[in-house]
């Protein structure tokens, strides 16, 4: 199976939260790197694609407004990346002018650490998705064994899809999958890993949110051809979540 490694980019001092956070993405096929000073983080942004880059602000070197702009520069590698901004409660209005224009989602250094954690999790599935209506069967584990259960997707994407499925399944549980794209002969196959449960608030059904751990054989690069076919919505070139 090829292995779905996504890049993590932490900008800035330590905090807590992150020394808890970071042992737990480490283990789900992630690659940290870290630099203390804001530009460095621009030099390595402009050749490197990072999935997901967390900021402690203030930040040293450079402002926080010319880092983001540097990670959504037209063109540049890490345009789409998630990105978190850590910050003293007393200095978050500082960073809100940017949430929504190159900010996904801002955390105060009070929040729990499981809130970094829910954040890191949900912007790893953000890479470009498309609402695509895609049987898919999936093999969840249970008490008394796997459950073999046919569902649908919402919208798929190569690092993550959302699946309706009324059956509760813990945030955390590796679920094999196999997609049946339209027009195609052979399913995609692999494993996800369920990183939460849909919001009402922000989806139209119910279900969870997997992101993709592996694919089985050439599955990702059949599913990235298959994409390219699949009209997306005018959503703006950057995926933006406020907080």
């Amino acid at each position: 199976m090829a292995a779905m490694l996504q890049h993590l980019l932490i900008v800035g001092g330590e905090t807590p939260a992150l020394l808890h956070i970071v042992p737990l993405l480490l283990r789900a096929e992630l690659q940290a790197h870290r630099v203390t000073r804001a530009d460095e983080a621009i030099d390595l942004v402009g050749v490197g694609v990072f999935d997901l880059i967390v900021v402690r602000h203030p930040t040293d070197g450079a402002s926080l407004r010319e880092l983001v702009e540097a990670i959504r520069a037209r063109g540049g590698p890490s345009r789409k990346a998630g990105v978190v901004v850590m910050v003293d409660p007393a200095h978050s209005g500082e960073v809100m002018p940017l949430v929504g224009r190159g900010v996904n989602r801002l955390v105060t250094l009070d929040a729990p650490s499981d809130r970094l954690l829910d954040v890191a999790a949900d912007l790893l599935t953000v890479a470009p998705r498309s609402r695509l209506r895609a049987a898919v069967r999936l093999e969840v584990p249970g008490p008394e064994g796997p459950a073999r259960l046919l569902s649908l997707t919402e919208n798929l994407s190569t690092s993550g899809m959302v699946v309706q499925c009324g059956r509760e399944v813990p945030v955390g549980s590796r679920v094999s999958f196999a997609i049946s794209l339209p027009g195609r002969d052979e399913s995609v196959a692999g494993v996800g890993e369920v990183v939460r449960r849909t919001s009402r608030n922000r989806e139209p059904v119910e279900g969870v949110a997997m992101r993709i751990v592996t694919f089985e054989g050439d599955g990702l690069d059949r599913l990235r051809a298959f994409l390219r076919t699949v009209p997306r919505p005018r959503t703006g070139p950057i995926p933006i979540r406020s907080t």
